[in-house]
C-alpha cells in the first residue's frame, strides 16, 4: 500500500481526470464500465490505444488484456495500491473500450457510484477508483470549509480505537513519569493499517494531570466515565500523529507537550468544526504549545499546523 502525495481534490483537480456514474446495466450486467470519450482520453495517456487488446479477431493480436492501475483504496488517507484490471476493445471493429470489475482487487462499484480515472504525470500508471456520487462531489470540492473538513477527518482515522484504549480501566504504575522527549516507536497495525504508535498509559496520566478538565474551557461539563469515575475527557494530539514522518524526524509526537485534554464537544470541533472555529482553536493553543513542542524535538510552525487541518 502506498500513499498519494496530495489530497483527493488535488488528484482530481490538478491532473487529467474524468469520471462517470455507473449504470444499473454496468453494475449488474456484464460487470464492466464502457469508457466515454473523456475517460478514454485520460486512459490513453498512460495506456496507449494501440496496446489495448481487441476481442473477436480471427487471429488474436497477442496483446495482454491485463493492465496495471493505481487503485485508490481510501480517498481521505489517499492510500492506493497497484492492481491488474482487464481493459479491452470488446468488438471486432470500433474503439468502444471496456474496463472490467474485479471483486478481489477490490474494484467493484455499485449502481450510482462515480468511477473516476486520473493520469498524474508523476506516476507511471493511471489512478482509478469509485465513490458514491455525493461523497465524490464532497471530496473533490475546493471550497475552503469542505477542504478543511475533509482534511481534519483524514488526520486521525484510527482515533476511535485510541480513545477506547485510553478509557479502558487501568492503574498507572507507581511513580509513573512520562518523558518530555522520546524517540519514535515502531508503527503498529490498527484495522489493517500501519499507524504511529500511541501510548494509552501516557494519555491516562495526562488526563489525570489535567484534573480531567477540558483545556479549551475548564468549566465544560461532561458525564462521569465508567472507567475512571472521573469526568469523561478525550486526548487529542495537537500536531496530528499522521504528520510524524514530516515534522518529528526521529522524535515522537506522542509526548505530553503535544497532548490536549478535551471534552468530547471540543474534540469534535478540532475534527469537524468549520474553518473559523478550527483556526481559532489551533491559533490559541499554538501560544501554549510552541515552547514545549520545540523542547520535544517537534519542528513545525503555526502555518504548518493550520495546514495539517486543511486551513490555508
Amino acid at each position: 500500500m502506498r500513499t498519494y502525495t496530495g489530497t483527493f481534490a488535488e488528484l482530481i483537480g490538478n491532473n487529467s481526470s474524468a469520471g462517470s456514474v455507473v449504470t444499473l446495466r454496468e453494475a449488474t450486467g456484464d460487470k464492466s464500465i464502457t469508457l466515454d470519450m473523456s475517460e478514454k482520453t485520460v486512459l490513453y495517456k498512460k495506456i496507449p490505444a494501440n496496446e489495448i487488446a481487441r476481442r473477436g479477431l480471427d487471429v488474436p493480436d497477442g496483446l495482454d488484456i491485463h493492465k496495471t492501475f493505481n487503485l485508490v483504496i481510501n480517498c481521505i488517507s489517499m492510500e492506493f495500491k497497484e492492481v491488474e484490471l482487464v481493459v479491452v476493445y470488446p468488438k471486432k471493429k470500433g474503439n468502444e473500450t471496456r474496463l472490467y470489475f474485479k471483486k478481489d482487487a477490490p474494484f467493484y462499484p455499485s449502481t450510482g457510484d462515480v468511477c473516476f480515472i486520473v493520469a498524474d504525470e508523476n506516476y507511471g500508471h493511471p489512478f482509478i477508483g469509485f465513490l458514491p456520487e455525493a461523497e465524490y462531489n464532497v471530496h473533490k470540492s475546493t471550497d475552503p470549509n469542505i477542504v478543511a473538513h475533509v482534511s481534519a477527518i483524514s488526520i486521525d482515522e484510527t482515533d476511535g480505537h485510541y480513545q477506547h484504549e485510553v478509557s479502558t480501566p487501568a492503574q498507572l504504575p507507581a511513580g509513573y513519569r512520562p518523558k518530555i522527549k522520546k524517540k519514535r516507536s515502531a508503527k503498529k497495525e490498527v484495522g489493517g493499517r500501519a499507524v504511529p504508535a500511541r501510548d494509552a498509559e501516557l494519555a491516562r496520566w495526562y488526563l489525570a494531570d489535567r484534573k480531567y478538565e477540558c483545556e479549551v474551557d475548564r468549566t465544560h461539563t461532561t458525564f462521569i466515565s465508567g472507567a475512571s469515575q472521573k469526568p469523561y475527557m478525550e486526548v487529542h494530539h495537537y500536531v496530528p500523529v499522521s504528520q510524524e514522518d514530516k515534522v518529528a524526524g526521529e522524535w515522537s509526537l506522542d509526548v505530553p507537550s503535544n497532548l490536549m485534554a478535551l471534552c468530547p464537544t471540543c474534540h469534535r470541533a478540532f475534527h469537524h468544526g468549520d474553518k473559523t472555529i478550527k483556526s481559532e482553536l489551533i491559533t490559541d493553543f499554538w501560544k501554549r504549545k510552541e515552547k514545549g513542542l520545540r523542547a520535544a524535538g517537534i519542528q513545525t510552525t503555526l502555518e504548518d499546523v493550520l495546514g495539517y487541518y486543511g486551513i490555508e
